[in-house]
């Protein structure tokens, strides 16, 4: 029996040899085994977890044939204590637990996470690294090994390294000012010290450098050294606002040169940060207004000199899926008060295969639509993201679907780096209500402002550029994406149309509102988890749960009253609340609700579709085994996908507690998944990914170092807008069960070897992945790389060089919920 069978059906023992134990051995032993397996399968895993121990200690015999239901009671039961804040508590039960398998990776890997949720790293690498050496192909080990390195440096790191023409742009403007005197620098935020490493091949005399990240100081160390600049740039592992003359640096300097700019330029507080280098770490300014003049011993430069922002109206259907609950249903044609009744070249855009009107962005098709299902849009009300945050940032070149710019770059704001009073002006927030008029040029839905800026980085014409799109003689900087502020109400323009835009700098951060001058019906905004609201933009999978309600409706007559009880999990309940819809009032549903807002959402969405709030309970996922674990259900409608692509988290803790609150004649939803995979070259994923060449740093030694935080893998990958070759077709990787009525379950542990073979020749960089749901037997699957999907896809990264019509093995491992997938060339 394997490990897995024997968790979830065997409470038969193995063969006891009676000589080695006690009859009152044996006895207490096989009442605390069967113990454990009651209390297992009710999911109390601090009990069950309490008898194994007695077992276990008692038979050593079935440590290994118990050992994966152990662990699985282990975890849960640390879960428990965890929930109650007694992380300690949860030391000393793993410890404990591995002197029963002192050398078990997965006791191991436990070890290792609950010392990570302390912030305690290196204790938490030194159990994964061990795990790993115990099993190398440990997959949880070896991914939270990468977990923790996308914790120690970020991704944008990467990218902003392979940003040759950001690399090029900062090295002529350094060795500008150096050949011009300004020779003793401090280099804020340095990272991997690249910009050191410029100013000490440009002749600087002395050059100090501050990071307070301790592993990028780590890294920094390691560049520098390899470049042989260890004595002439001074590293301090501190912030600029913490560093003190004559204590870190011996004297105030001439050149500063920086790059702590979000895509809103303010948001990693470079105003405070100059403010305070101004006053206390640098000599007095060097005013000009034509170029820097010659510096005498008592002047000082930034580097970049000044910054200009823009922003502009756009139209992006991908960024209004994300920001508001868009229409069903086009009624633009159906009035005569609308914008539409105004000349426009055009009123539709292309959402993959289905046509949205332009200005309200709802499908026009009437294919697309089915009046009788659930209505999710309130009639008194807009339903809006809860956004904690002014902006996000956004990487227009690259998004789904594109976007399209619906007024000229209108010129927001100026400020000149150099100056000290005009740095303590905008700290000030002299930007506070200021007003501002945008006037479009094209006819669309204004979904968001977008802004960029461009760096004047040494008074000189060296200047870079944020913007989505190439400028004549100013460089590019691809790294830095766009700050976009979404509009949370439709916005229909046409040319000559005015925007009012409010600007404000709230804490460090620019905040833009906006107004139209375009009449429409006010109403309240009500705003939801981006989660709910994302999944109901995917019309494709609503209609597909709306009519899978339909179907089970028609086969529900005969169930007795105490099994008429759902269970949905998905972000939105859309299936339970069409069963209760379709069904007699005597059905219950239990939802899942993260905030108080997405409760009174889902209340009224309800209401509005003549179902009872009394029918209606709600959970959390800390609730979930706690609330409703006595409670049987005849559908249980599982969320299997998160939105970055991966497998939800603690699906796979969570799914046997469901398969357990099934009645006798209880269905889980989706029943089934495959997951698909093609192959494909993509230059974009591995400039994101890791440092390509040491050319793209001007040759310096840099790759060998950062590229030791690379992971293997990629999450939140928009296939539909991914500039990449396919180099093969799609295939099925594997066929999973979700219900327990499914013989190979995600619920496990699986390896599958299949060849594909490339359509063309190339150099694969990964596999991309993504998931089809199985809902009946009746309907086609659902895919998460359908045109609306809520979800992105995963890559795997890999490096092989295809023939055209060459077969590929493909290795998988699948850890429950886990993937991996190694490439190698078949053999001719």
């Amino acid at each position: 029996m394997s490990d897995r069978n024997a968790t979830v059906s065997g409470e038969h023992s193995s063969q006891i040899n009676p000589e080695a134990h006690s009859p009152q051995e044996i006895q207490i032993a096989l009442y605390s085994r069967k113990q454990a397996f009651d209390y297992f399968e009710k999911a109390y895993f601090g009990r069950a977890l309490a008898h194994l121990f007695v077992a276990l200690r008692l038979i050593p015999e079935w440590r290994s044939e118990l050992r994966f239901m152990f662990w699985q009671a282990l975890s849960g039961g640390c879960k428990q204590l965890a929930d109650e804040n007694r992380l300690e508590d949860t030391i000393n039960l793993r410890q404990e637990a591995s002197l029963l398998y002192p050398d078990d990776e997965m006791i191991l890997m436990d070890l290792g996470s609950i010392y990570f949720k302390l912030d305690d790293i290196e204790k938490s690498l030194k159990y994964y690294y061990k795990a790993l050496e115990l099993c190398p192909t440990f997959l949880p080990a070896s991914r939270a090994i990468q977990s923790i390195h996308n914790k120690q440096v970020e991704r944008w790191h990467f990218r902003m390294l392979n940003d040759t023409d950001r690399n090029e742009a900062y090295n002529r403007a350094i060795a500008h000012l150096i050949q011009k005197g300004f020779s003793s620098v401090l280099d804020v935020g340095t990272g991997t010290g690249i910009l050191s490493l410029f100013a000490a091949r440009e002749g600087a005399d002395k050059i100090w450098a501050c990071e307070s990240n301790p592993f990028m100081f780590k890294i920094a160390q390691s560049v520098l050294a390899e470049n042989k600049l260890s004595e002439r740039v001074n590293l301090i592992n501190k912030t600029s606002s913490s560093i003190h003359i004559p204590s870190d640096i011996p004297q105030k300097v001439s050149l500063l040169v920086t790059e702590i700019f979000d895509a809103g330029l303010f948001g990693e507080g470079v105003l405070p940060t100059l403010i305070n280098a101004w006053e206390n770490l640098l000599l007095p300014p060097l005013y000009s207004s034509e170029g820097c003049d010659e510096p005498n011993s008592n002047q000082a430069v930034v580097v970049p000199f000044s910054a200009t922002v823009w922003v502009a109206a756009v139209q992006c259907i991908d960024i209004a899926r994300r920001h508001r609950l868009l229409p069903s249903a086009c009624l633009c044609r159906k009035t005569r008060t609308t914008v539409l009744c105004r000349k426009s070249k055009s009123d539709t855009i292309d959402f993959g295969a289905v046509k949205l009107c332009k200005f309200c962005e709802a499908p026009l098709d009437e294919l697309h639509q089915d009046r009788r299902d659930l209505n999710c849009c309130l009639d008194d009300a807009s339903v809006v993201l809860n956004a904690s945050e002014p902006y996000t940032t956004e990487n227009l070149e690259h998004v789904p679907f594109g976007f399209e710019l619906l007024s000229k770059p209108h010129k927001l704001l100026e400020i000149n780096f150099n100056s000290l009073e005009e740095l303590k002006a905008y700290s000030q927030n002299m930007l506070r209500e200021k007003k501002m008029t945008v006037l479009t040029d094209t006819a669309g839905s204004c979904d968001a402002l977008a802004l960029w800026f461009h760096l004047n980085l040494d008074n000189n014409g060296t200047v870079l550029s944020t913007a989505p799109f190439s400028e004549v003689g100013v460089f590019r900087g691809t790294c830095w994406h766009q700050a976009i502020f979404p509009s949370f109400t439709s916005k229909p323009v046409m040319p000559d149309d005015s925007i009012l835009l409010n600007i404000n700098l709230k804490e460090g951060a620019l905040d833009i509102s906006m107004d139209s001058n375009v009449p429409g019906e006010s109403k309240r905004l009500f705003s939801i988890t981006d989660n709910i609201l994302a999944f109901l933009n995917n019309k494709t999978w609503t209609r597909a749960f709306n009519a899978a309600a339909v179907d089970f409706a028609k086969t529900v007559s005969q169930i007795p009253v105490t099994s008429k009880k759902i269970m949905d999990l998905n972000p939105f309940p859309v299936f339970g609340l069409r069963m209760l819809r379709d069904c007699d009032p005597s059905w219950k549903l239990w939802a899942k609700a993260e905030t108080n807002n997405d409760k009174e959402f889902i209340i009224s969405v309800a209401r509005q579709n003549s179902v009872s709030e009394s029918q209606l309970a709600f959970i959390t996922h800390e609730t979930l085994d706690h609330n409703v674990k006595d409670e049987k259900f005849e559908f249980v409608c599982v969320n299997v996908v998160d939105a970055s692509g991966e497998f939800a988290e603690n699906l796979t803790d969570t799914l046997p507690i469901l398969q357990n609150m099934l009645s006798s004649t209880g269905k889980i939803i989706p029943h089934s998944l495959s997951i698909e995979c093609q192959l494909i070259e993509s230059e974009r994923l591995m400039l994101e990914s890791r440092i390509v060449s040491d050319e793209n740093v001007k040759n310096f030694f840099i790759k060998k170092f950062i590229n030791n935080f690379a992971v293997d893998y990629h999450l939140d990958v928009p296939y539909r807008s991914l500039k990449c070759r396919k180099l093969s077709n799609p295939c099925e990787l594997l066929k999973l069960g979700i219900s327990p009525l499914e013989s190979s379950t995600i619920c496990g542990e699986h390896k599958q070897k299949i060849s594909i073979p490339s359509i063309e020749e190339g150099s694969v960089t990964g596999i991309i992945y993504w998931v089809k749901l199985y809902i009946t037997p009746r309907m086609d699957p659902l895919s998460t790389i359908c045109h609306d999907s809520h979800c992105n896809q995963v890559v795997l990264f890999s490096s092989l060089d295809v023939k055209a019509h060459q077969n590929v093995n493909l290795e998988c491992q699948f850890w429950y919920g886990m993937l991996d997938v190694k490439l190698s060339l078949a053999e001719s």
